[in-house]
């Protein structure tokens, strides 16, 4: 038997069973609703992280409705956070290069989207750096279950016990790290070295950004120089064709002079027909540099001068190149963080230490069952040596009754009344203690990360190796363009004046008749192949200049904010040089 609050005496047998289910539901009952509620629960929102996911596509025009059919879950509304595009320029004539520069800074996506990798390891930091901190949470449960518990354990001796199949609790937990092996540390300082690759990373697209754009500045306007020798190689051609028909009328020339003049004037026109449309895509790459779109800003144009640029000689100097170059310090600081990772990994070999707490209390839903004293005998003979025997029988309400029986019979009966308080419905748990916990056996695991941690080392040590070197190659192949362009430039600037004197030569003396119609010809396309080779050599020595600005790291316009991070670039650079010098 057992005791009830409920009802007087619960038996076990089927009449017991079902005068109690007379007065109240069966447990079963109850717990198959919860279980019911959950699975239909589960069904709807099982494994959902949110009911309205994030945005994936920004600002895309090629993003159609069809690559989004096959999700599960559709963003219902639209995101909550407006997004606010990048403003377009406002500046309606052509833009300088200094201004190009300023408007691809801004409106490039490369650039843009490196400024959130900085962002994003500057919060994964946060993250690291955070685990050193106490973590406190409220935490709550209810679990009905098929058997009836206890509440909580008895905290002393004859304390009533609540019992119920129904619990529900809510603690605050607070856990907090005394040491772990080295991991937390390493695992921090790994975060903010990376922050600052990704740092450095920033600063060498913005770098490299700048050469793209001057690049294609630069070949714009050399462009615009050789389309203008053509279309005045096109116009001298035409004049000499009405000049070649006049002579032919006055028969002072042969037809096949005009079918010559003719074929070269078809192959300049051929020749400014590609030009037009190299200018065109150029056009359109300096557009996609600085981030515009041809049909939000159809007007975009440059303006300025191909005039020769000026390199100072001290510039060349390649032993501060390391100490400058953003994207060798970017991969100093990436091999700092990962020689951290390698610490990180044998700190998991060490114990880890913290302090856990927690405080909060347990209910008990619904009446108390608890267990009612079970009956028992007891035999026993007093100091004359008399036996004698009882039979304790429990009573409702918590009594017993205790009737005695000696060799003459019947002897006295007792009645008891149990002085125990009712259990309370709600009990307070509070807790503190340290926890160890040692790694003895992980089949591998640990050993294994080791190993993945100084191979990725290796890998990166070599990995700046070559990073080096491609900075000394980088260095010569700008030195000896820039050298090249410089000599051509002053070899095709004076061939020039030669050319057009020739050519005026060339046209009189076919005016005299002591002239060929090749010679003419001949001297059309050397002046046009000079002057085409002047402004291509003019580009390839301004672009020069720009590339070996870049290999030294010292490209960059005026108030850039990235000469912040020179003193970041300086100091890992230094350390890596200091490092390839010690392995030496």
């Amino acid at each position: 038997m057992r005791y009830s609050s409920k009802s007087n005496y619960i038996s076990d047998d089927k009449n017991g069973e079902a005068g109690n289910i007379s007065a109240t539901k069966h447990p079963l009952y109850w717990g198959r609703i919860s279980l019911l509620i959950v699975s239909i629960t589960t069904l709807i929102f099982g494994g959902c992280t949110t009911l309205s996911p994030t945005e994936t596509y920004l600002n895309s025009n090629v993003i159609s409705e069809n690559h989004t059919k096959f999700c599960l879950i559709r963003p219902r509304t639209k995101p909550k956070i407006p997004v606010t595009p990048d403003p377009l320029p406002t500046k309606t004539g052509p833009f300088s290069l200094n201004e190009c520069i300023d408007l691809a800074l801004k409106k490039n996506p490369g650039v843009a989207a490196n400024a959130w990798d900085v962002k994003t390891a500057a919060a994964e930091k946060c993250t690291r750096s955070a685990k050193r901190w106490p973590r406190i949470h409220l935490t709550g449960d209810y679990f009905h279950y098929e058997d009836v518990q206890r509440l909580v354990p008895p905290s002393a001796p004859g304390k009533a016990s609540y019992y119920t199949d129904d619990i529900a609790s809510a603690n605050l937990t607070l856990q907090l790290p005394i040491y772990a092996g080295g991991t937390l540390v390493n695992e921090i300082r790994s975060a903010a070295l990376l922050t600052q690759s990704a740092e450095h990373t920033l600063a060498r697209t913005r770098k490299e950004l700048i050469f793209n754009v001057s690049s294609m500045y630069y070949g714009i306007l050399a462009q615009r120089h050789v389309i203008k020798s053509l279309e005045f190689s096109y116009g001298a051609l035409e004049q000499h064709v009405e000049r070649v028909q006049n002579f032919i009328a006055a028969q002072k020339a042969a037809k096949v002079d005009a079918l010559r003049t003719g074929v070269r004037l078809a192959d300049i026109e051929q020749q400014l027909l590609r030009e037009r449309n190299t200018l065109s895509v150029h056009m359109h790459v300096l557009s996609n540099f600085i981030g515009i779109e041809a049909k939000d800003f159809p007007n975009f144009d440059i303006s300025g001068d191909l005039t020769l640029c000026k390199v100072e000689e001290e510039e060349r100097d390649i032993s501060l190149a390391l100490t400058r170059r953003s994207d060798y310090a970017a991969a100093a600081a990436a091999l700092e963080a990962q020689a951290r990772k390698v610490d990180v990994a044998r700190g998991n070999r060490e114990p880890k230490i913290s302090i856990e707490a927690a405080y909060g209390g347990r209910w008990g839903i619904g009446d108390s069952e608890k267990s009612a004293g079970t009956n028992s005998h007891a035999f026993s003979i007093d100091k004359n040596g008399n036996p004698s025997v009882s039979h304790t029988s429990p009573l409702s309400g918590g009594g017993s009754l205790t009737p005695t029986f000696g060799l003459k019979g019947f002897n006295s009966l007792r009645y008891s009344q149990s002085t125990v308080e009712d259990a309370d419905s709600f009990e307070e748990i509070g807790k503190i203690g340290i926890t160890v916990d040692i790694p003895l056996f992980e089949g591998g695991r640990i050993r294994a990360a080791i190993a993945r941690e100084y191979s990725r080392l290796h890998a990166m040590q070599q990995r700046l190796r070559q990073l080096e070197l491609q900075i000394q190659l980088e260095f010569d192949t700008a030195s000896l363009n820039l050298d090249s362009a410089r000599k051509r430039v002053e070899v095709t600037s004076k061939s020039i004046s030669e050319a057009k004197e020739s050519l005026r030569i060339e046209r009189e003396k076919y005016d005299y008749g002591k002239g060929t119609i090749l010679d003419v010809l001949d001297a059309q396309s050397a002046l046009l192949n000079t002057q085409v080779n002047y402004y291509q050599a003019l580009r390839d020595h301004n672009i020069g200049g720009v590339e070996l600005r870049l290999a030294l790291g010292k490209i960059g316009i005026k108030n850039d904010p990235l000469t912040r991070n020179k003193d970041r670039i300086t100091t890992h650079s230094k350390k890596a040089t200091d490092l390839k010098k010690g392995e030496k």
